[in-house]
């Protein structure tokens, strides 16, 4: 006899795709019904329903829908464990029909504001071009080669225990005026105006992964309180400030945070920002270290981005720094960042360079001869020489140099700040 399963559902129901009886044991009237796996994944089809052709949805897409089943409409959400409430799809909010097993909350979706044209800006200056390829590796190891040879006669000189360490500051006050450079070795004194600089690093380092509203002052406030609380050689100069220096200094570190803001786009997660980036290169089992600390990065190391905030103007010298910045990084990780940036919050404008080999090798440039000037002066006794310019403002020599004196004289571009 046929399937009574089959007769049934024949016209609704789920098509079988062969079936047979057999008699069960001896009796006549004892009928087995035997049938194959259906070809399709799912339960049965659904008969009496508008749709009864269409398959139910496998056991676990069943059980998934029957908790995350979700409508949203306008700024309302209602989660809903099969069906969908009703209403949601026509107002704003859950009315008093929404059934109270369903639970309804608010959601305000995130509206980006548009970027200002300084902001823009920054975006342009730092985006990657599609045409755009990054260095070979080759070049990063010929880069390394050449500045091992360079530099295989002072290495000897040093050791892991006492190193030659190499930093940004020390290189640019080495290249920029040697007696400058002695004097300032041990000698540094903060003051309200060195010191924005370092909270204005650190405002931008808790700015960046900061959850929620707040204000510029916000930010300040507790970049000088963890500066204030850290092993930072500032922490003592900021706990013993007077109240009329420490509202200077959070005066002059509100201003050029806020100047941040208005110049740079809300750096998203996608854009992996870092903050305060430290990176080293040790070269002869340690015997040189090559050390940098970079204000922000944007990107993988591959086609890393690498910028340098700086609150007054632009200065050729700039260039030179990120140069020595983008060196540690293609030593360090075997690959070349994409670009350098020195940012000028006075003049909300951005010097750009891409890295090339020429900028690597400029760079290995500037650092041998860098380290053979630091070994001459400070090791070897020979005389510094004097180039008189603007760090000549904070040379603790400069009531007594001549040529400071003199250099000062004169009418010197007041917006250009090392910080």
């Amino acid at each position: 006899m046929p399937s009574i399963m089959s007769a049934i559902t024949a016209a609704s129901g789920r098509d079988f795709t062969a079936t047979e009886t057999t008699p069960a044991r001896s009796s006549p009237v004892n009928l087995r019904m035997v049938r194959s796996t259906p070809t399709m994944r799912g339960g049965q089809r659904k008969p009496g329903a508008t749709n009864p052709s269409r398959r139910d949805s496998a056991a676990s897409a069943r059980a998934t829908a029957a908790n995350s089943a979700v409508l949203r409409a306008g700024s309302c959400v209602c989660i809903e464990p099969i069906i969908i409430a009703r209403g949601c799809d026509e107002v704003a909010s859950c009315d008093s029909r929404t059934p109270a097993r369903y639970s309804c909350r608010t959601v305000t979706t995130p509206v980006e504001a548009p970027l200002n044209p300084m902001q823009q800006a920054v975006v342009d200056a730092l985006g990657k071009s599609p045409d755009w390829s990054p260095l070979p590796r080759t070049v990063v190891e010929t880069v390394r080669t050449h500045l091992h040879d360079e530099l295989a006669d002072i290495a000897p000189r040093f050791s892991r225990d006492k190193p030659l360490w190499i930093s940004k500051r020390r290189l640019s006050t080495i290249h920029g005026c040697e007696t400058h450079h002695v004097a300032t070795k041990d000698s540094f004194e903060w003051t309200t105006s060195t010191a924005r600089g370092t909270v204005l690093h650190k405002a931008v380092e808790l700015g960046v992964h900061w959850k929620g509203e707040s204000t510029p002052a916000d930010i300040v406030d507790e970049a000088i309180a963890r500066l204030a609380d850290s092993n930072n050689s500032i922490a003592d100069f900021l706990v013993t400030l007077t109240p009329g220096d420490g509202a200077q200094l959070r005066s002059y570190a509100v201003d050029l945070y806020t100047r941040f803001e208005e110049c740079f786009p809300k750096l998203k997660r996608t854009w992996r920002p870092v903050s305060e980036s430290s990176a080293r290169y040790e070269l002869f089992d340690g015997a040189i270290v090559l050390g940098t600390k970079a204000d922000l990065t944007l990107g993988l190391a591959d086609q890393k981005v690498i910028i340098d905030v700086k609150s007054g103007g632009l200065h050729i010298t700039h260039r030179e720094d990120l140069r020595f910045y983008a060196l540690v990084e293609a030593l360090r990780s075997g690959m070349a960042p994409r670009r350098l940036a020195t940012y000028s919050l006075a003049a909300a404008r951005a010097d750009v360079e891409d890295v090339s080999e020429g900028v690597l090798q400029a760079a290995v440039r500037r650092v041998v001869d860098g380290v053979r000037a630091i070994v001459a002066v400070e090791f070897d006794g020979r005389e510094a020489n004097k180039r008189p310019a603007v760090h000549c403002r904070w040379c603790p020599l400069n009531d007594t140099c001549a040529e400071g004196v003199a250099y000062l004289s004169r009418d010197a571009d007041d917006n250009i700040d090392e910080v």
